[in-house]
């Protein structure tokens, strides 16, 4: 029998008025008055510092805790959008995005290139859209599969987190700090486990939706339970509705999970619409303690409106690989 792990509970009953709604503008840093000089990027480290974790949480939250199965009891998806949220977790659009403090890194959690079979983004157009939308470090995360992440970790001047987006018997299931690939079709705890005979991290992407891999509640609990889970997405550009990553956010709100943010992008126009600002980190542990601090920016991004050109997609006869 698993030990049941004590976490911070959400109490139920909350109503509309308890719930921390995005606000209509948020306090962050003018980026046109601020510039880019030392000063401006203190102001912004300050402005970030100050937005913490729970600071949009009614102080009725402050319950005990309570285990896993009550805490799975109470909730529930459709009570998910009667939940706070972190402030950290309240997307900054992206044309206001705070200037970048110093030893802070813009991270795109959740990124797809040819390699992953439906997404048409090659090498060169991955390169150029990265150095254009400025990210400091980007998680390639193909439909299982991790050939075209390293050849780009190769290639790229920036920082890459080997990653794949696995296919489990309870949905998507992302792998960080991969060294190689894992299987798909196991059960989603079966590949949590190979993810962490790597040393890498386990993270759910767009959980909870109306996508066919989205992984639901139940399942979520069933890793933490197994301590088989160490973060989630909370904010993908390409959910169609903003309800769909706040029921995200609100999940890694009530569980005390870290928050990630990504442009699940599968065309070069895509990169750049969602990242997390984030304390820099020098191991995968480190990383998963500077997403606590990280402040989500991002803006949800159409598919239908990216722009088609013809393209030559490299050979993927050797996509799983």
């Amino acid at each position: 029998m698993v030990e049941e792990r004590a976490v911070s509970c959400v109490g139920p009953g909350l109503d509309a008025e308890q719930v921390a709604t995005p606000p209509a503008s948020v306090d962050t840093p003018d980026t046109k008055e601020m510039g880019r000089g030392a000063e401006s990027e203190d102001s912004a480290a300050q402005q970030l510092s100050s937005r913490q974790p729970d600071a949009s949480l009614p102080s009725s939250l402050s319950s005990p805790s309570a285990s896993i199965s009550s805490l799975a009891a109470s909730l529930t998806e459709s009570s998910l959008a009667h939940f706070p949220v972190r402030e950290r977790f309240v997307a900054i659009p992206v044309d206001e995005a705070p200037v970048l403090p110093v030893g802070w890194v813009k991270v795109d959690f959740h990124m797809h290139t040819y390699g992953s079979g439906d997404a048409v983004t090659t090498d060169d157009e991955f390169g150029a859209a990265v150095e254009e939308a400025d990210l400091d470090v980007v998680c390639i995360t193909d439909h299982n599969a991790v050939r075209v992440a390293h050849i780009l970790a190769a290639e790229l001047d920036v920082r890459v987190i080997i990653g794949e987006e696995i296919k489990t018997h309870e949905g998507e299931l992302i792998g960080l700090f991969l060294q190689e690939r894992v299987a798909f079709g196991y059960p989603s705890a079966v590949a949590a486990s190979m993810v962490r005979e790597q040393g890498g991290l386990t993270y759910v992407p767009h959980p909870i939706g109306p996508r066919n891999y989205a992984m639901s509640t139940e399942a979520m609990f069933a890793l933490i339970e197994e301590d088989l889970l160490d973060a989630i997405e909370v904010f993908n550009a390409r959910n169609s509705l903003d309800v769909i990553n706040r029921k995200a956010a609100a999940f890694a709100t009530a569980t005390g999970l870290p928050g990630g943010a990504g442009s699940d992008a599968h065309y070069p126009e895509e990169i750049g619409a969602a990242w997390l600002i984030m304390p820099d980190f020098d191991s995968p542990d480190d990383f998963l303690e500077s997403m606590q601090e990280g402040q989500v920016v991002g803006t949800r991004h159409d598919p239908k409106m990216s722009v088609w050109r013809p393209r030559i997609i490299p050979s993927s006869s050797a996509l799983f690989s």
